[in-house]
C-alpha cells in the first residue's frame, strides 16, 4: 500500500473530526426503526 505523508504537504495539523470514523446508523431513523434495506455486516463493510 502506498500512502502520501501528510506532513510533507502542509504544516497544519489535520482536523481531528475528520480522522475519526463517523457513527453509522445502519439505515435507522430517529425512532430507531430500519428504514433502508441491506445495511448489515458492519465489519465486512469497513
Amino acid at each position: 500500500m502506498t500512502v502520501v505523508d501528510y506532513r510533507s504537504l502542509t504544516k497544519v495539523a489535520p482536523l481531528k473530526k475528520a480522522l475519526l470514523a463517523s457513527k453509522r446508523t445502519a439505515g435507522r431513523n430517529n425512532r430507531g426503526r430500519i428504514t433502508v434495506r441491506h445495511r448489515g455486516g458492519g465489519v465486512k463493510r469497513m
